[in-house]
């Protein structure tokens, strides 16, 4: 089996993001296993997407970031929706 491009990891995550349940963490190895890909995939699509994160947290909510930076080293997704009120 052929390993999957990046946008087929990329559809593979989104569609996760929309049925996985609130609370509900996936492991690196679950994910790329589901994405058909290499953990290192999985681990660098993480990091990319935390920067792409605080980047934006960081124009839009400023005291956000320095919260999170400060308190929360492994924040989930469950949290940061607290966070930020969404």
């Amino acid at each position: 089996m052929k390993n999957a491009t990046s946008l087929e990891v990329d559809l593979v995550l989104s569609v996760l993001c929309v049925i996985t349940p609130r609370g509900h963490t996936w492991s690196q190895g679950e994910l790329a296993e589901l994405c058909n890909c290499s953990r290192q995939l999985i681990s660098s699509t993480e990091v990319s997407g935390k920067k792409k994160l605080r980047r934006q947290i960081s124009i839009r909510r400023p005291d956000l970031l320095q919260f999170l930076e400060n308190e929360c080293s492994t924040a989930d997704a469950e949290t940061i929706h607290k966070l930020i009120g969404n």
